[in-house]
């Protein structure tokens, strides 16, 4: 009954999801809806019928594909025989995917109609689907399952807004978390959570996050640093990631104040959605801030003159880190829940963020009992703690020190994760084995 109901509203949904993705993606619309649809071209059918024996990873966007990197590198070592698909939702976490070329086929997820996932499984299917983080489509863990997947979620992690809507449908969640073989998660409070709303408590492990051994084995890229974006040594670098509407013009303010006291103070903002780009210039114009997009940048470009870059490239936000003296932490000034923490801790840098960070309130909570990281509260709290720590260095490497050895203290998830893919698929009776 509850897949009825579900399948009645996807119906009605229709032409609204094809509006949104013909005016967020244009000229793309018939190429890539397509395979939103199931229907993909000869060459990926020939690709997928080279071999019967693939996994399947689903990893919505970026993120989640950054997240996915090691558990792939691992998967090969173990299994070298098998194919592996990454599928995405987002053109972004594709266009990664394939930058990373790590698996042998990446392509976009099939709208979680019934038919368009069943189109796909009918030439594809997969011994293992493995689910990253939230990945939660009820027709695509079901058919799945129909057509005799095993499926994990790994990285598994429910915020607490997903849970109060999770919760309002339980008896459908519940009946499709049934289909989903075992669950591992990444908190304690993950775990709890996918508890109640029906995961069998025998099927749930927390295996820690492998966000973790992400950002600690992720190579910086090695012409990033201060000679190629024209920073001088004596200059200092606040660096923004993943800021979202309404954080730019407190950050732009607070940046103007302490700009007096410090007026060698370089910022380079990072937006989350890069689309909004063009209204962050429009504040920095107005503020007769001066700027640079960094695709502008050229090797030894002087940058005596420019007090801010805006950093318009996907993947690339721990370079950005890299070259921070602070850094702070998008999301968490507005209710968005918060982003990343853990990639500029595990280089080292002093990190602030604000009080919006419940997607990540466990590591938050284990960095600020390690000061190893400093909330705030308003605009005020932040131009006094970024003046605090431009006035400290010692204060700056002891803040970092704590935060890289805290990320470092939490590795080894992405091995939890890979010994559990391991039993699921060399035991049939998976229950008892993973107990």
């Amino acid at each position: 009954m509850y897949y009825l109901f579900y399948k009645l509203l996807l119906y009605l949904s229709f032409p609204f999801i094809f509006f949104f993705y013909f005016f967020e993606y244009k000229g793309q619309i018939f190429s890539d809806f397509s395979q939103r649809l199931g229907f993909f071209p000869s060459e990926i059918k020939k690709k997928i019928n080279q071999s019967k024996d693939w996994l399947w990873i689903h990893a919505a966007s970026v993120g989640e594909v950054r997240t996915a990197t090691n558990l792939i590198i691992g998967l090969r070592k173990i299994f070298p025989e098998k194919m592996i698909l990454l599928s995405t939702v987002t053109p972004t976490g594709r266009e990664l995917a394939k930058k990373e070329n790590l698996t042998d086929l990446v392509i976009y997820l099939p709208l979680d109609f019934k038919w368009a996932i069943r189109k796909i499984l009918s030439f594809i299917k997969p011994a293992l689907l493995i689910l990253i983080e939230s990945e939660i489509w009820p027709n695509f863990i079901q058919q799945t399952k129909i057509f005799g997947a095993k499926i994990v979620l790994v990285n598994g992690r429910i915020s607490n807004k997903s849970y109060q809507r999770y919760k309002i449908f339980y008896p459908f969640i519940c009946e499709v978390l049934s289909y989903i073989d075992f669950f591992a998660m990444r908190e304690n409070t993950d775990g709890e959570r996918i508890i109640a709303l029906g995961a069998p408590r025998e099927k749930v492990k927390i295996t820690g996050n492998m966000k973790y051994d992400a950002v600690t084995q992720s190579p910086i890229h090695p012409v990033t640093n201060f000679k190629r974006l024209g920073f001088k040594p004596e200059e200092v670098v606040w660096v923004c990631g993943s800021t979202r509407e309404g954080e730019e013009e407190i950050i732009l303010e607070v940046y103007l104040e302490v700009l007096k006291k410090y007026p060698n103070l370089k910022l380079i903002l990072a937006l989350r959605h890069l689309e909004r780009i063009p209204e962050i210039e429009n504040l920095l114009k107005q503020r007769n801030i001066s700027f640079l997009r960094k695709s502008s940048l050229t090797i030894n470009y002087e940058l005596s003159t420019i007090n801010c870059i805006l950093w318009d490239t996907y993947g690339e936000l721990m370079n950005a880190y890299a070259l921070a003296t602070i850094v702070f932490i998008g999301g968490s000034l507005v209710p968005q829940g918060g982003h990343n923490i853990f990639e500029p801790a595990a280089l080292g840098k002093p990190v602030i963020f604000g009080p919006y960070v419940e997607s990540f309130q466990e590591i938050v909570e284990r960095l600020l009992s390690a000061s190893a990281a400093i909330q705030v509260k308003n605009s005020e709290e932040l131009k006094l703690q970024i003046l605090n720590l431009l006035g400290s260095p010692a204060l700056r490497e002891k803040i970092g020190i704590n935060a890289l050895q805290a990320v470092r203290n939490e590795e080894s998830a992405v091995e939890k994760n890979i010994e559990l893919i391991k039993k699921l698929l060399d035991y049939n009776d998976c229950e008892q084995r993973l107990q």
